[in-house]
């Protein structure tokens, strides 16, 4: 049995150790445990298994398992399942759909089919666990992704979610709603926490936007992305699908990068790419 570490914070002071995570702050007192904690933080260990576990607390086991797990430090890994039988691509962007279109008809997966929707045909769409929907918004509407990702919770459906947003274009990680990894809400509302750390006294980019949509919640955030970008991006999601289809049977994709989140700066087309994590206030985790 192996289980997926949760991410967490560790603050070493002179008489007593903390770790912060989303469930909140816990004292640590064990100094085996302290050491191991350690150990994974220094390492970014994002898998750990029983018999990892049980190596270093032989008699113990149980009780630390409870413990890990009452305080949301580990939870027992998903196996990922799926059978997708239909890709879906919804991309407000002609030119970027286009090219997924293309090099998706290349994969090897001839039992799958491929079918091109607009957002004007989203509502009589209608989703299946089979499905994998693949949505890019260069347009964006943070409405409408809401909507499309209350979709596939219903249906259980795998999204790829990609949009444009702060000058750049984000792709989260792959969601599905059995799998209880970070939706989009989750992404959108870390990113947004970060846009809105400033030092200075000017009002930043997430504050403005903040203000907009205050007083317009169906305002659509759009960049001009250039040739080369809408490439990239194009590539960027194709390859987040070839690999979690793999050869049509077992996905190429490895534990940690169903966790994977990339961000495409427009201004330099560099991509930078990182883990996510669930926000606070979503229940996206919860069983």
């Amino acid at each position: 049995m192996e289980y997926e570490i949760q991410p967490f914070f560790l603050y070493k002071g002179k008489k007593k150790t903390v770790l912060q995570n989303i469930n909140g702050a816990v004292d640590l007192n064990d100094r085996t445990l302290i050491n191991l904690l350690t150990s994974w933080d220094s390492e970014q260990k994002k898998v750990i298994s029983y018999d990892e576990l049980r190596m270093v607390f032989t008699e113990s086991i149980q009780e630390l398992l409870d413990f890990l797990d009452d305080n949301g430090i580990i939870k027992e890994k998903i196996k990922k399942e799926y059978s997708i039988k239909r890709i879906i691509i919804l991309a407000d962007d002609a030119e970027i759909r286009l090219n997924i279109k293309q090099m998706l008809l290349e994969l090897n997966a001839k039992e799958i089919r491929l079918y091109i929707v607009e957002k004007k045909e989203i509502i009589d769409l209608v989703l299946s666990s089979n499905d994998l929907l693949i949505v890019s918004l260069t347009k964006f509407k943070p409405r409408f992704a809401d909507y499309i990702k209350e979709r596939v919770i219903k249906s259980n459906s795998v999204l790829l979610m990609g949009y444009c947003y702060a000058n750049n274009y984000y792709i989260d990680n792959l969601y599905k709603h059995d799998w209880y990894l970070p939706c989009h809400t989750c992404n959108f509302e870390n990113l947004k926490n970060q846009l809105r750390i400033n030092n200075g006294s000017s009002i930043n980019y997430q504050q403005l936007l903040d203000i907009i949509y205050k007083s317009d919640e169906d305002t659509t955030i759009s960049y001009p992305i250039s040739h080369l970008n809408k490439n990239l991006i194009s590539i960027e999601l194709y390859k987040k699908v070839a690999s979690f289809i793999g050869d049509g049977q077992f996905t190429f994709l490895s534990p940690d990068e169903y966790n994977d989140i990339e961000m495409i700066q427009l201004k330099d087309s560099n991509i930078i790419k990182d883990s996510s994590f669930h926000w606070e206030l979503c229940d996206c985790y919860e069983k």
